[in-house]
């Protein structure tokens, strides 16, 4: 009998033990350890890209020996004639130290005036607001005269273009203005004439390149200078002319001479501004 007690009781404590063992332990408030998940691996922090730098509106690009005004503005994916625009007063004849404005593209450099207003400048080279505002990481429409704003892809017109170089022209003649631009004897007269002595010099009023110079038609004897950003000059009835197209000019240098070539009466230059190959009032660039 002794022995049957001890069986049953072996047998149930073996049951007890056997249920304990197998039952999973609790997690957290009575939660099934099977219901806990074990944490995974901690995840990988995730790296941050740098905010990207803003490209300059404008920069500053020192000459180094041997490079000329075409390997600059071909290594800033420019033209010439920008990188003329942006520094009037330079010419073919670069030297190695010399600082070159650089657009980041084609466009203007506008120097602000008294008066001028970022919705002035807007109608003025044909471009909006915002995009003015963003090619020169600003916000707000104050602007300070003196400073100078990149305008992308801006064509200057008016009264604009003498301001977009910062600087004016100088006078290609010595003498008085005996004809002014506009209409006369009922047509458009599409420069102004400085009288002066025959065989005087003609000089070029800004550095540029020569896009003609020959005889053209009632004008003379001719020579027609580009100087970027669409602006060009002509210098008409030359008794002669020194230079040939495709040739660099710095501002000032000789082009001709005073004459009475072609549809003329009387020793005299015929001068002319054109803006995109439409003439406008040449003392508007003049001092």
């Amino acid at each position: 009998m002794l022995m049957q007690v001890l069986v049953a009781f072996a047998l149930a404590a073996a049951v007890v033990l056997f249920g304990h063992l197998a039952m999973p332990a609790a997690g957290p408030a009575g939660t099934p350890a099977a219901a806990v998940q074990a944490p995974g691996p901690a995840a990988a922090p995730v790296a941050r890209e740098a905010a990207p730098t803003a490209r300059p509106a404008v920069r500053v690009h020192t000459v180094a020996a041997g490079e000329s005004l075409s390997a600059i503005a071909a290594r800033y994916a420019i033209d010439v004639d920008t990188l003329l625009g942006a520094n009037p007063e330079a010419d073919e004849l670069i030297h190695p130290g010399d600082e070159l404005v650089v657009l980041p593209q084609k466009g203007a450099l506008h120097v602000v005036a008294a008066g001028d207003t970022l919705w002035a400048l807007s109608r003025a080279y044909g471009v909006g607001v915002a995009a003015i505002q963003a090619a020169n990481g600003r916000e707000g429409d104050a602007l300070a005269v003196g400073e100078r704003l990149f305008i992308p892809g801006g064509r200057p017109r008016g009264e604009a273009v003498s301001r977009a170089y910062g600087q004016r022209f100088a006078w290609p003649a010595a003498g008085e203005i005996t004809s002014p631009f506009g209409y006369r004897w009922g047509r458009h007269h599409a420069g102004i004439d400085i009288a002066a002595e025959a065989g005087s010099p003609v000089r070029a009023a800004r550095a540029g390149r020569v896009a003609f110079a020959g005889w053209y038609g009632g004008y003379g004897y001719t020579v027609m200078i580009e100087h970027g950003q669409g602006i060009a000059t002509l210098y008409a009835h030359l008794d002669d002319y020194v230079v040939e197209g495709g040739q660099h000019v710095a501002a000032g240098q000789r082009l001709g001479y005073v004459g009475d070539t072609g549809y003329s009466f009387g020793a005299h230059l015929h001068f002319e501004v054109r803006v995109n190959g439409q003439p406008v009032n040449p003392l508007q660039f003049l001092p």
